[in-house]
């Protein structure tokens, strides 16, 4: 490697004359272009998250354990295993990181996921804490609602991605239709809360007829190229 102290150019060449302006090059080490480079040394950001991390899975850990310990211990007392509630939260934290902050998917498949984790986990709750049904009358047909209006926020608004959100779109409408399905199974004594469910399957009916009426063609479409028709 040479340099041009007239041009201020390096030139990787076996010549002695620079081709732009004709002067005698300077012989220069190659090495000392990288050891004396002007600019700092890159650091990755996965260098500088990982031990964070290794922290944090290990606070959890400890938290999960020591939760255990500390229910099975007053267990007489309390009588009620809060310690799995405790380890659920810890959980979906975790599960809410990965899906949400750290994950690059579309913001459809995000929904889905914490519609599903997010039931899941409330149904649990109400299943070990034998406190009523709560969880299936309110909180999972509001969860589910509430994700198809997210979806159709997304489908209205995005008129030249709309596509994108039709799949996604029937996938949460089909969910809806679950609660009033398992609704319908229940027995009678079970049966106390009815309006709720009613409401979720007719957003979900309500959501896929739509799509067929009003972009008939789009959905279609989009169905047979996902589904390879």
């Amino acid at each position: 490697m040479k340099k041009c102290n007239h041009c201020q150019v390096d030139i990787k060449t076996t010549k002695n004359t620079c081709p732009l302006c004709g002067e005698i090059l300077q012989s220069i080490d190659e090495k000392s272009l990288y050891t004396n480079s002007p600019y700092p040394p890159f650091i990755s950001k996965k260098r500088l998250l990982n031990p964070v991390l290794r922290i944090l899975i290990f606070i959890s850990v400890i938290a999960m354990v020591v939760s255990t310990v500390i229910n099975r211990l007053t267990y007489d007392q309390a009588a009620f295993p809060w310690s799995f509630i405790v380890i659920g939260a810890i959980i979906y934290i975790w599960i809410f990181f990965i899906t949400i902050i750290k994950s690059k998917s579309h913001i459809t498949f995000k929904i889905i996921t914490q519609t599903l984790v997010i039931s899941l986990l409330v149904l649990a709750i109400q299943l070990i804490s034998n406190t009523g049904y709560w969880a299936f009358e309110y909180v999972i047909p509001a969860i589910l609602t509430g994700s198809t209006l997210s979806m159709i926020a997304l489908f209205t608004f995005n008129l030249k991605r709309r596509h994108y959100y039709i799949l996604p779109l029937i996938i949460v409408s089909i969910l809806d239709l679950i609660p009033f399905i398992c609704y319908l199974f229940l027995p009678n004594e079970y049966k106390t809360v009815f309006w709720t469910h009613l409401t979720t399957l007719i957003v979900g009916l309500a959501t896929i007829f739509g799509l067929f009426i009003i972009t008939p063609r789009t959905t279609i479409n989009e169905l047979k190229k996902r589904f390879f028709l």
